[in-house]
C-alpha cells in the first residue's frame, strides 16, 4: 500500500466530516442541544439515508480493502458532495445556524477528535491502524456520530459555564434594589403578552423584557447579565417550558413576585405526554409568587385553567364577563376596538392596530397588571393605542403582488391557528389564502388538530397552500373530505415554492395567512 496514498485518504476522510457536521449541528441547535431531540429528528428525517449511508460504508470498507487508490477518488469525491451539501443547507434555511459560543465549542471539538484519529492513524501500524483508520472512515460517512461524541465530550463543561452564568445572573438580580419581577408563561400568546406588558407599564415605570422569545433559562440568564441595570425597576420575564420543571428553573433564577398565565392548552405534548402536566409546569410560576406573598393572573377563558384553577387564589381576565374583562370587541382592517372593564367598575375603552380575540385577551390581562399597579388609565389607553404586532404574530405586511400578508408565522397552537382563520375571515371583499406546514409536537393528538385546522381553512380560503408533502397529509385528508375545489388546493415542498405558486393568482385584492413557519427540522 502506497503510504501517501493512504495519508492522502486519511486527511481527506478527517476533512469530510466537518463539512457533513454543518447541518447536523444546525439541526441539534434547533432542537435546543438536546441529543433525544436530534436523534429523533435524525430518525425521522433521515432514516433511509442512514441505511444508504451504511451500504456506503460497507461499500467503502471493501474498496479501501482491495484499492486505496480507488478509495481516494471515491471518498474525495464523498467530501466533496458534502461541501455542497453544506452550501445548499446554509441557502435553503429558513432559520440559518447561529454560530454562538457554544456551536463554536462543538465545532472546535469535532475537529480535535479528526486530528487526533487522523494522527492514531498514521502512527500506528497494524491493526491498530486498521482500528483507527475504520472509525476514522465510520465517522466520515456518519457524521451524526461524530455530532454525539462532540457534544458527550463538551457537556461537562457547558453544565460548568451554565452554572457560573446562573450564579452571576442571580447574584445581579439580587443586587438590584427594590425590583419588581413578572414571570410570563403559558401554552401560547406568553410573548405577545410580554411586549404588551412592557409597554403598558414603560408608561410609568423603567421595565426590562426579555428580547424577542428569550424564554429559556441560558436565554433569562443572557438578558439579565448583559441588560439589568440598577434603575431598572420592573424585570418583565418569559418563561417557557418543555418539560416538567423548566419553569421552575427560571422561577428559582428570577425569584418572581407577580405573574400572568396565558394559556394552557396541548403544546409540546411528545415531552409533556399530557395536558395535564402541562397545566402542572405552567402553574409552577402560580406556587413561585405565591411563596413571595405575589399575585398570579391567569386567563379563564383557557379551558383547561378554568376546569383545573381549583382553589388556587387568582386575578381572572377574559372576554366572557369574568374577573378583568373585554366587552363590545369589533374588528376591521385598522386593527380591534373594545372596552376593558376592571373589578374596581372602572372601564377604559381602547383601540389597537392588533387583531384577533388572543391579542384583545393579552391586552386585557396586561392592562389588569398595570392597572393594579397605579399605571393610569389613559397611560394605558395611549400605550394600547400605540402597541406594534408582534413580529410574526398576525403582523399585515405588503406581500406578493401587492396583496396583504397576514404574517403568523411564529403561532404554532392549535386554538390560536383556527382563530388566525378567523380573522382571516374578516377581510370581506378579498381573496383569502392560508400557506402552512400544519402544527407539531402535539404528540398523538398531532393528527386531529392538523385535520382540524384544514376543516377551518376550507370554510373560509379560496386557494389553500399546504407545506411539507409528507407533513400536510392530515391537512390535505381534511380539505379532501370536503366539497374543496382541489384545483384551488397547492401542495409544495418549501415556503419558497409556496410564494411561487401565490404569484400566479395573487393581486392587490388578496389576502394571505401565513400560518406557523416551521424551522428546518421539521420540513419533510
Amino acid at each position: 500500500m502506497n503510504e501517501k496514498v493512504f495519508i492522502a485518504v486519511c486527511i481527506i476522510a478527517a476533512i469530510a466530516p466537518l463539512f457533513a457536521t454543518y447541518k447536523h449541528f444546525h439541526m441539534l441547535q434547533q432542537n435546543s442541544y438536546y441529543p433525544s431531540r436530534y436523534v429523533k429528528w435524525l430518525y425521522d428525517a433521515y432514516f433511509m439515508r442512514l441505511l444508504l449511508l451504511t451500504v456506503i460504508f460497507c461499500a467503502l470498507s471493501l474498496v479501501v480493502k482491495y484499492n486505496i487508490v480507488f478509495s481516494l477518488i471515491i471518498i474525495s469525491l464523498y467530501t466533496v458532495a458534502q461541501v455542497f451539501i453544506a452550501f445548499y443547507d446554509r441557502k435553503k434555511s429558513i432559520k440559518r445556524l447561529v454560530i454562538t459560543a457554544r456551536i463554536k465549542r462543538l465545532y472546535s471539538t469535532a475537529l480535535l477528535v479528526q486530528i487526533a484519529l487522523f494522527f492514531a492513524t498514521i502512527c500506528t501500524k497494524g491493526m491498530t491502524r486498521g482500528i483507527f483508520f475504520s472509525v476514522l472512515i465510520l465517522l466520515c460517512v456518519f457524521a451524526p456520530l461524530l455530532i454525539l461524541i462532540s457534544w458527550l465530550i463538551t457537556y461537562p463543561f457547558e453544565k460548568l459555564i451554565s452554572f457560573y452564568f446562573i450564579s452571576d445572573a442571580k447574584r445581579k438580580i439580587n443586587s438590584v434594589r427594590g425590583l419588581k419581577v413578572i414571570g410570563v408563561t403559558g401554552s401560547y400568546g406568553k410573548t405577545s403578552t410580554k411586549f404588551i406588558l412592557a409597554r403598558i407599564l414603560s408608561e410609568k415605570y423603567n421595565v426590562l423584557a426579555t428580547p424577542q422569545s428569550y424564554n429559556t433559562p441560558m436565554g433569562v440568564v443572557k438578558t439579565i447579565r448583559e441588560s439589568l441595570r440598577a434603575q431598572t425597576q420592573i424585570f418583565v420575564c418569559e418563561m417557557g417550558a418543555k418539560n416538567i420543571g423548566d419553569i421552575k428553573e427560571i422561577c428559582d433564577i428570577v425569584n418572581p413576585e407577580i405573574g400572568i398565565i396565558s394559556a394552557v392548552g396541548p403544546q409540546h405534548l411528545e415531552t409533556f405526554k399530557t395536558v395535564e402536566n402541562v397545566f402542572n409546569t405552567k402553574f409552577e410560576l402560580y406556587d413561585a409568587c405565591k411563596n413571595k406573598g405575589g399575585k398570579v393572573y391567569v386567563n379563564t377563558d383557557s379551558k383547561h385553567i378554568a376546569e383545573n384553577l381549583g382553589e388556587r387564589e387568582c386575578v381572572g381576565y377574559s372576554v366572557s364577563g369574568n374577573g378583568v374583562y373585554a366587552k363590545d370587541i369589533s374588528y376591521s382592517r385598522e386593527g380591534s376596538v373594545f372596552t376593558i372593564c376592571f373589578m374596581d367598575g372602572a372601564e377604559i375603552k381602547v383601540s389597537t392596530k392588533l387583531l384577533g380575540k388572543h391579542n384583545v385577551l393579552n391586552i386585557t390581562g396586561a392592562a389588569a397588571i398595570a392597572y393594579d399597579l397605579g399605571v393610569t388609565a389613559e397611560q394605558i389607553r395611549f400605550a394600547i393605542s400605540h402597541l406594534e404586532p408582534t413580529e410574526h404574530r398576525l403582523e399585515l405586511k405588503g406581500f406578493v403582488n401587492g396583496s396583504v400578508m397576514i404574517d403568523d408565522a411564529y403561532n404554532a397552537n392549535p386554538e390560536g391557528c383556527v382563530e388566525a382563520v378567523n380573522v382571516l375571515a374578516s377581510f370581506s371583499g378579498m381573496q383569502k389564502v392560508i400557506i402552512t406546514p400544519g402544527l407539531v409536537e402535539l404528540g398523538d393528538k398531532e393528527y386531529d388538530f392538523n385535520y382540524k385546522l384544514g376543516l377551518a381553512a376550507t370554510k373560509v380560503c379560496d386557494h389553500i397552500i399546504l407545506v411539507g408533502r409528507r407533513r400536510a397529509i392530515p391537512l390535505n385528508d381534511a380539505v379532501s373530505s370536503t366539497d374543496f375545489d382541489l384545483s384551488r388546493r397547492h401542495i409544495v415542498g418549501s415556503f419558497k415554492e409556496a410564494v411561487e405558486v401565490l404569484s400566479t393568482f395573487a393581486d392587490s385584492n388578496t389576502v394571505v395567512l401565513v400560518e406557523n413557519d416551521l424551522p428546518d427540522n421539521y420540513l419533510n
